[in-house]
């Protein structure tokens, strides 16, 4: 697949310069605008790209827009202590991202689509989705996306993170961020200050929600999930609100607040968004789920090169009957094996970072889990993680970079019963391009 879209994107490159030499213009000389430019009464193409934003087509006078993209993160991951656990088992080398996506908006119909696939997963298909925005002030979108309802880190896309991985928080209490549904957002100005609401309905089942087989049944109920932004020193530079790190230096101060929230009515999977990873049962012997809750705040602040990422999460189920493990109601759900099943507690996430001028970042980030029921057996475990990175930055738009981290993880719970507990220090160091 990868082999046909080169060949096509060569074709479209080529297409276009050869027609702007027949015309008697320099495909080589930028016009004011930066790029390189074909242009008639009839008909207007621009072609252009730079290092982190893909090749970009605009055709028709700026009517339909066209971009192609793709990055790959490679990274080695260093382990001293006692962390063989399920969260990343091993010293290795490895690819933790080689993506391809294609986003298109038609000025003229309102309307826009992205598709992302990452090479790296079984399920390779990451997002699929199409808008459509009447308004200025209003955006509806269908299909499989990555869904805003979750802590700021995670809403963001995996090429823009402050760190070669995610915090504990992001980690535990999400497992991919991407579901199946409709999903309206809002857009308010009112004098500089602004609201961004937004609201979906999924599918509760997460990402490929329908299990191996598109033509499996859905588990469970719907997922209901929002969030609202309130910006009261106006938007960030550029792209810099889906940035954690200060890449523009920000020249005034920029903050964003949100809360976030999601409820998912049956949640068959320990985060809400999962497809049949366990069965609980009612008193008739029929399949029934709890209803699965979590609540985000976070604030992210910038300005001339600092940034102050702060989120706080709570998590749990809400029953209104009882549930039993097993057809024949031997044994209910109670908090032990509530744990068992779901990740339930709360968490809090802090990152502070410096970019300099030159494009080097210091950073570093402290995050907390406290579970609900404090059993070994719990999907959650009473966690700490103190990381410090460093990262350079080759361009503002995030197109090339090396970044490293170190960690020290503190596990205060599981392994308890063995007088194990897994504590240990883990060093990532990621390469990243984005053409």
């Amino acid at each position: 697949m990868q082999k046909y879209l080169l060949i096509l994107l060569l074709g479209l490159s080529s297409a276009v310069a050869g027609q702007e030499s027949e015309d008697g213009i320099d495909p080589d000389y930028p016009d004011e605008t930066g790029v390189s430019a074909y242009d008639d009464s009839q008909d207007a193409k621009v072609v252009s790209y730079e290092l982190g934003e893909g090749v970009q087509f605009q055709l028709n006078g700026g009517q339909y827009e066209f971009s192609l993209g793709a990055f790959v993160q490679p990274y080695a991951d260093l382990r001293s202590g006692n962390l063989e656990d399920t969260l990343n088992p091993n010293s290795l080398f490895g690819v933790q991202a080689a993506r391809l996506f294609l986003e298109g908006k038609a000025h003229k119909e309102k309307a826009s689509f992205r598709l992302d696939m990452d090479f790296t997963d079984g399920f390779s298909l990451l997002e699929a989705w199409v808008g459509f925005r009447p308004w200025e002030f209003v955006a509806f979108s269908f299909g499989q996306k990555l869904v805003n309802s979750n802590n700021r880190e995670y809403i963001n896309q995996e090429s823009n993170l402050q760190f070669p991985i995610r915090s504990a928080l992001s980690n535990y209490f999400t497992q991919d961020g991407r579901e199946l549904g409709v999903f309206v957002d809002g857009f308010i100005d009112i004098h500089g200050v602004l609201i961004r609401p937004s609201l979906g309905l999924t599918s509760g089942d997460g990402r490929n929600s329908f299990g191996e087989l598109s033509t499996d049944p859905d588990i469970g109920g719907l997922k209901l999930l929002g969030r609202i932004d309130f910006l009261p020193l106006g938007d960030f530079s550029g792209d810099g609100a889906n940035f954690t790190a200060d890449l523009f230096r920000e020249p005034t101060p920029k903050l964003v607040i949100g809360a976030a929230a999601s409820i998912n009515n049956g949640a068959s999977g320990k985060t809400g968004e999962a497809h049949g990873a366990f069965q609980l049962w009612d008193g008739t012997g029929t399949v029934a789920y709890a209803d699965y809750e979590k609540l985000y705040v976070d604030l992210l602040f910038k300005y001339q090169g600092f940034s102050l990422l702060a989120e706080f999460v709570n998590a749990r189920i809400v029953a209104d009957q009882i549930l039993y493990l097993d057809p024949v109601a031997n044994e209910f759900l109670d908090g032990a094996n509530i744990a068992d099943n779901y990740v339930v507690g709360q968490g809090i996430n802090v990152q502070l970072g410096y970019v300099f001028e030159k494009g080097t970042s210091i950073d570093l980030r402290y995050s907390t889990i406290m579970p609900e029921f404090d059993v070994t057996t719990s999907q959650l475990a009473q966690e700490n993680w103190y990381t410090a990175g460093i990262s350079h930055y080759f361009n503002r738009m995030n197109g090339f970079k090396l970044s490293g981290s170190v960690t020290y993880r503190e596990n205060t719970t599981l392994g308890e019963a063995t007088g194990e507990p897994f504590n240990g220090i883990f060093g990532l160091i990621m390469a990243q391009i984005m053409l």
